[in-house]
């Protein structure tokens, strides 16, 4: 992606910060996903990345999605796939949002509540529906459980509630968390799963839809096939020949495939052998998942204002700053060692393609580029 960049610089007179996607990386996850999970359907988390070209690729790939609202939808929608494919996985639906659904056929979603069985009967009785279960978020990144999820006790009225209103209840849902550092969580929320499933067929319903929700990342990927494939053939051998189960990675996929690249546009030394170096992007703008996804910047140098190697060897201590006027915008919560650097001269942050959004343009700072290998 640094070939990529400099050839980029050469060409052409880029002052904006930019990302470098690289499909290719992309295309590999899929593979390993195909490779590892052959048996489990990824519906492709919209949230964690919804660029254009991301979402062209994967659809090219014949992939399913996972949207949270109208416009993500609509999104997926516009690119010619088909409403089957799509889970509305949104277990708190905007009444306008679910009438969007209906109306384009969209018939697939989850629930965590009976008010929300009410909803759904009243605005789009249609639906397929999975109930969301409240499971252990310790082992990652991003909690979830404390908004989503019911409880055992909430589960069995949600069962009964749906036979009372004759709406189709067709199995189960978690989620584990965002970035899942530890994959016993899955498989200790998956053996819940098998308490749950019990109720519903104790109650006459016939689940056959399981779906383990995202959490997944590259990092422990290998060590999380395992332990999910472990888990389904403990506590679901039994079902496993008539049951669908279904997954909502993003992360996974995203990651590892978009670097960002930022031009240095103010230098000043504090003291000797320390500087403090000021980016034309930050927290505002396309580094924003530090703050709600806890994304850790890591910061590298990349090449000078012509695009050339920087042969500076001596390391320093650097402060880096976000363009904004808000004393928050730090890229850097104490100096890292860096080469020196001069205006003009871009550094970057790889690895950082998941749950981006290009920023609010805080201060009338502009959104990144985002350029496509």
């Amino acid at each position: 992606m640094q070939k990529f960049a400099k050839r980029l610089l050469k060409r052409r007179n880029i002052q904006n910060s930019f990302f470098v996607c690289d499909t290719n990386i992309i295309n590999n996850s899929i593979q390993d996903w195909k490779r590892e999970l052959p048996d489990i359907t990824p519906y492709y988390a919209v949230k964690s990345n919804n660029d254009l070209g991301v979402l062209k690729n994967l659809t090219d790939h014949k992939f399913k999605f996972d949207c949270a609202s109208k416009k993500e939808m609509k999104q997926i929608l516009l690119l010619d796939n088909d409403p089957e494919d799509i889970i509305y996985s949104h277990p708190c639906k905007d009444i306008n949002h679910l009438k969007y659904a209906y109306k384009n056929n969209i018939n697939f979603t989850v629930i965590d509540s009976i008010e929300e069985i009410d909803k759904i009967k009243k605005y789009h009785p249609k639906s397929n529906i999975l109930c969301r279960l409240h499971v252990d978020n310790n082992h990652s990144r991003v909690v979830l459980s404390n908004k989503f999820g019911c409880s055992e006790s909430m589960f069995e009225d949600i069962v009964k509630y749906s036979l009372q209103k004759q709406m189709n209840l067709n199995g189960l849902s978690f989620h584990i968390g965002s970035y899942c550092m530890d994959p016993v969580a899955f498989s200790n929320a998956i053996c819940k799963s098998r308490i749950y499933w019990d109720i519903m067929l104790e109650n006459n319903i016939k689940p056959n839809i399981l779906n383990i929700g995202g959490g997944f990342t590259n990092l422990n990927f290998n060590n999380t096939v395992k332990s999910i494939k472990s888990s389904i053939n403990l506590h679901f051998k039994d079902y496993t020949y008539q049951m669908y189960i279904m997954a909502e990675p993003g992360r996974f996929f995203v990651e590892k495939a978009y670097h960002l690249f930022m031009r240095i546009t103010s230098k000043r030394i504090l003291k000797k052998d320390q500087f403090e170096y000021t980016l034309n992007d930050g927290l505002y703008g396309a580094l924003n998942n530090n703050i709600y996804d806890k994304f850790p910047i890591q910061i590298y140098h990349a090449f000078d204002y012509k695009g050339d190697d920087i042969i500076n060897k001596k390391s320093y201590q650097s402060m880096f700053w976000g363009p904004s006027c808000d004393g928050l915008d730090c890229l850097t919560s104490e100096p890292i060692n860096m080469v020196e650097l001069n205006v003009g001269d871009w550094v970057y942050v790889p690895n950082c393609g998941a749950y981006i959004n290009r920023g609010a343009e805080f201060n009338g700072f502009e959104k990144s580029l985002v350029f496509t290998i």
